[in-house]
Formats: C-alpha cells, sequence, structure tokens
C-alpha cells in the first residue's frame, strides 16, 4: 500500500471517529445529560460549547492537523458559547432566550466568520487576513458541508431502503440496532465525517469553482429586476415599502445576496474575477445601485421604529441595515474611485466580516441588550404619552424579554394615569395568555382586554342556575374572544347562548354547545365547548351529514332561550329542540 493510501485511509478514520464523537455527544448532550443539569443556563454554556467545537473542529480538520485544529476550535467555540451564556442570563428561563433567534444567530454568525480566520491562522499566521486565502477557505468550507450532509441524506437512504428490503424476508438486525438510542446519532456523525474527509482528498475535483461560475449567471438577472425596481419607484410611491416591516425584509434579503453575487463575481484576486467587459460592467451597476437599496431598506427600519420604537426585531433589523449601508457605502466610493476598484472592495469585505463579528460579540453583551434597549423605549413612548395602552407589547415584556420586560411591566403598573385601568388589564391578559395569538385575539379593535364580564353581559347561559366563574375562561377562551364578544353584543335576538351540562357521564368535566352568529350572517352556529378540570376547552363547530357546518335558525335558539328544549339520550344525551337532536361530539 503507498504512503498516499495509507495516510487517506488514516485520515478516513480519524474523521470518522470525530465524527462519531460528535454525534454520541448530540445524544448525551440533549437525551441524558439535559435531564441531569437543573441550570438551564450551565447546560445552554455546555451545548453551546460542544456543539460549536465539533463543527469547528470538521471544518477545519484535513487541511490543518488534528491537534491544532482541536486547539483552534476550542478556542472559538469556548468564546461563542460564553457569550451566548452570558446573554442567556437576561432571562430565567433559557427557553425564551430563543424566542427572538437573534441570540442564536449572532452565536452562530459569530462561529461562521470566525472559523475562516481560524483556518488561515493555522495555514499561515502571517496571511490570516490574506483576502485570497479566506476567501478560498471560506467557499471550500462551505462545499465540504454540502457535500457530505447530501452524503449522510443519501446513506440514511440508503439504511433505511436496506432495513425495508431485509424486512421482506423477516431480518430486523438493521431496526433493532437503531432502536439503540446513540446507535442514529453516532452513524450520522461517522458518516459526515467520512464525507468530509473524501471531499478534502478530491479538493481538486469537487470545489467552489462550479458554484461560483453558476451564480456569476444571475448577476445580469438580478442587475435588470434591481434597476426596474428603483425605475418604478416614482412612478408606483414608497406607500407599499414602508407600509408593511415586511418590506424591509425583503429589501435587506435582496441586498445580501447582491453582496454575495458581487464578491463571487471578484473571486479570490483580478486573475479569478470575471474578465468578460459586460459582466465587469454589470457587476459595478450593481454595486452602484446597492446604496440606493440599503437606504431604502434603512429608512423603512428608522420610521417603523420612529412609530412604534424599539423592539429586538427592529433592532436586529436595524443593525443588519446598517452593515448592508456599509457594505453598499464601500462598494460604491470603490467604482467611483476607479482604478483598483476591485482590490478595494475585495478589502472592503474583510473589514465588514470583522465588523460583523465584533457587533455580534457586542449583541450578546451588555453593550447591546436589545430587551433592556426595548423596554426602556417602550416604557419612555408610554409615559410621555406618544404610545397609547394598545400599542404596548405587555405580552412580549412578560415571555420574551427576560428581567428587563418584567422590570418594565413593574414601572408601567406603577404608573398613574387615566389609562391605568386598561394598561393592568393589558397587562394581566399578556401574563395569562400561553401564547402571542391568544393574546392578541383577546383585544377589541381599540387594543382593550375583552373581559368575562363582556362576555358574560352578551350570553344567555343554560341552564339558568348554571354560574361560571371567571378562572373558567383563563386562557383557552380568549383566542374566540376578538369575535365572540363583539359579535355577541350585536347579535339579532335572541342573541349568543351556551348551554353546559354532563352529556357524556364517561368523561371527566362538562360539556356544551355555544350558540354563537358571525357578524352579517343571518345563522347561528354551534361550537362544542367542554370544561375540564374548572378551565373551558373550545373544540370545533358541529357539522352536518354533508361534512358542513350546521346553521341554526334565530327561532330555533330562541326556543332554547325560552327553554323550550330537553336533554335527552340518543347513544348519549343530546340537546332536543323539538325532533331536531343536537350532541356535543357531533
Amino acid at each position: 500500500m503507498s504512503t498516499q493510501h495509507s495516510t487517506e485511509l488514516s485520515s478516513r478514520a480519524i474523521m470518522a471517529i470525530v465524527g462519531g464523537l460528535a454525534g454520541g455527544s448530540m445524544w448525551l448532550l440533549f437525551d441524558v445529560i439535559h435531564d441531569l443539569i437543573e441550570n438551564g443556563h450551565v447546560f445552554l454554556l455546555l451545548a453551546s460549547f460542544v456543539c460549536g467545537f465539533f463543527a469547528v473542529l470538521l471544518a477545519l480538520m484535513g487541511p490543518a492537523p488534528e491537534r491544532r485544529a482541536a486547539g483552534a476550535a476550542a478556542v472559538v467555540s469556548g468564546v461563542a458559547a460564553l457569550m451566548l451564556a452570558w446573554v442567556s442570563l437576561r432571562h430565567a428561563d433559557i427557553e425564551t432566550t430563543f424566542d427572538t433567534a437573534f441570540a442564536p444567530m449572532a452565536w452562530s454568525w459569530l462561529i461562521f466568520i470566525a472559523t475562516p480566520f481560524a483556518a488561515t491562522w493555522l495555514q499561515d499566521r502571517k496571511s490570516c487576513f490574506d483576502y485570497a486565502l479566506l476567501f478560498d477557505i471560506s467557499w471550500t468550507i462551505v462545499v465540504r458541508y454540502a457535500a457530505a450532509w447530501l452524503f449522510v441524506g443519501v446513506f440514511w437512504g440508503v439504511v433505511f431502503l436496506s432495513n425495508a428490503l431485509l424486512g421482506i424476508v423477516g431480518i430486523t438486525i438493521i431496526e433493532d440496532l437503531l432502536d439503540v438510542d446513540p446507535v442514529p446519532y453516532v452513524l450520522s456523525g461517522i458518516s459526515l465525517g467520512l464525507a468530509m474527509a473524501v471531499v478534502h482528498e478530491l479538493r481538486d475535483y469537487i470545489s467552489a469553482f462550479l458554484i461560483l461560475r453558476l451564480l456569476r449567471l444571475l448577476i445580469p438577472v438580478v442587475l435588470v429586476v434591481v434597476g426596474v425596481f428603483i425605475v418604478a419607484i416614482p412612478f408606483r410611491g414608497l406607500s407599499g415599502l414602508f407600509g408593511e416591516f415586511s418590506a424591509a425584509g425583503t429589501l435587506m434579503a435582496m441586498a445580501w445576496g447582491v453582496i454575495t453575487l458581487i464578491s463571487t463575481a471578484l473571486d479570490r484576486d483580478d486573475e479569478a474575477a470575471v474578465q468578460l467587459g459586460w459582466m465587469r460592467a454589470a457587476t459595478q451597476a450593481l454595486a452602484l445601485l446597492l446604496p440606493v437599496m440599503a437606504v431604502l431598506a434603512h429608512w423603512a427600519v428608522v420610521l417603523r421604529v420612529q412609530q412604534y420604537g424599539w423592539t429586538p426585531h427592529r433592532l436586529g433589523a436595524f443593525v443588519a441595515a446598517l452593515f448592508i449601508l456599509g457594505y453598499a457605502m464601500f462598494y460604491a466610493v470603490a467604482i467611483c474611485r476607479r482604478q483598483g476598484w476591485a482590490a478595494r472592495i475585495r478589502r472592503a469585505n474583510i473589514v465588514m466580516a470583522t465588523g460583523m463579528a465584533g457587533i455580534c460579540i457586542l449583541w450578546m453583551s451588555p453593550v447591546l441588550n436589545a430587551e433592556r434597549i426595548s423596554s426602556n423605549s417602550q416604557v419612555a413612548r408610554y409615559i410621555s404619552g406618544t404610545s397609547k395602552v394598545k400599542n404596548v407589547p405587555a405580552w412580549e415584556m412578560a415571555h420574551e424579554w427576560g428581567y428587563a420586560g418584567q422590570d418594565a411591566l413593574d414601572t408601567l403598573r406603577a404608573i398613574e394615569s387615566d389609562q391605568q385601568d386598561a394598561l393592568l388589564k393589558r397587562i394581566e391578559q399578556a401574563e395569562n395568555a400561553s401564547t402571542r395569538y391568544v393574546f392578541n385575539n383577546g383585544l377589541n379593535a381599540d387594543g382593550d382586554v375583552f373581559s368575562t364580564e363582556d362576555f358574560l353581559a352578551n350570553v344567555t347561559i343554560l341552564p339558568s342556575d348554571y354560574t361560571l366563574s371567571e378562572e373558567v375562561f383563563q386562557p383557552y377562551a380568549f383566542y374566540h374572544w376578538d369575535t365572540w364578544v363583539p359579535n355577541c353584543a350585536t347579535a339579532p335576538a335572541p342573541g349568543c347562548v351556551l348551554i353546559l351540562g354532563d352529556f357524556d357521564a364517561q368523561t371527566q368535566g362538562h360539556e356544551g354547545i355555544f350558540f354563537g352568529v358571525n357578524k352579517g350572517v343571518g345563522h347561528f352556529f354551534g361550537q362544542r365547548i367542554r370544561l375540564v378540570e374548572g378551565k373551558m376547552n373550545v373544540g370545533q363547530r358541529l357539522m352536518n351529514e354533508q361534512n358542513e357546518y350546521r346553521k341554526f335558525s334565530a327561532t330555533q335558539v330562541q326556543q332554547l332561550v325560552d327553554e323550550d328544549y330537553r336533554i335527552a339520550p340518543s347513544s348519549q344525551k343530546s340537546i332536543w329542540i323539538g325532533d331536531i337532536e343536537i350532541n356535543p361530539n357531533n
């Protein structure tokens, strides 16, 4: 066996072992250790370090010796893990750290940006900021991981097909093996590591060259689209751009795509960059149009902040728009200076990449505490009168903004104003609502809280001696308040009716039917209701035999109000309005 083949086998074995260790570590972390470590912040520190360590290690191994790669991976993942654990201390529960997604995004971006710099440092410490080397290594890592994960998918496809084939003849060895908890994790890791080793061996054949050449083909297409968009603005106006926050997101996503295309066109150096005159001109034109998109995106975010104040999402969008604006200015200035414009853009890419790594660190540090900045902004807006009760993001403060959000709610509770009762009701419902959807749909058109009294005042409850406590409606019925309360208040006679009783003796709690009406509709509908452990659970609407919603006339509902009905058994007890049978389960 030749020395080269021996080296390749050794490299494959080492990468497969590291991949297997990575897979086994994932199983240990999330299936075993997760239940043993009570402190969520400690677990997050450990989990983020292990995940980051193996992700970076697999990227660095092959081009770099194992020990040096492990050291560099430990440094990169260690810094990122410490920062993520630090930002999680803003929350009592680590799950809420992930609600806005910006903290894990900052963690992943920090690792993604730092890994190519670590790889260049391992190869040549003096060339750590050499653009050509950084460019090649960055795209090589992307290609290696993409090809390796593709192989993992094919590997599992073969495993499942093999298991199905052997199952035909009654052999279940593969299925039995996969039933052992850590095995799927370890096999995935082994196949990933092995694939990355092979891709590295074939780096002369499997490279980013094809991807970069294909991406360049999009430059003329994107140039036309962006050009048409900019030309159309004076004719169509900016109302569509600044009317919705998602428009800014679309602009920023397109701008990031333009930045990527320009970088691929310029490649690692002038020799590898686009050579055709018209393609270089198209690249320059795209770079000159980028500031227009960047300014519009930034302006859209700023207007939104002026209208509604800071939130973590708006602060994240503002930072992203700021970086896009930085890229755009660098690119435009480089083009305007003409000579050596491509080299200037490459240098700008290094500056912006290091800046992004720095901002990721700042985001996870107290310097850019998004929750604190947002909470202070919203409280200040309410105190100054700029924001009304309906605009206070009470649910986000209670459930997503950690300790800063709780402090903001305490501050708002202590404020004395004419709207204090409404504000306290809004905060109370926000704290009781399990999801933002439940909270938002428990508010009326003015942003005030729909109370239990609002509902009971416009609903007839049968039997007439049946009483419901306010706790019954917490929190399951809240997401119907936005339609039930106003529609019942304006419903035609006899209005809404709620019938409750023990329809099914075999189940715990009481069942019933809510007869309501949609605004502008002349008939009533029936909706299943169940009371379980003192809480109202709202089910689906009643259907007829044609699988359509059942319709009830005002006359039929009036019979209920007049107590001209009976509850009698069929296969189960049902409501009988004359000859019409209604059951909560049909």
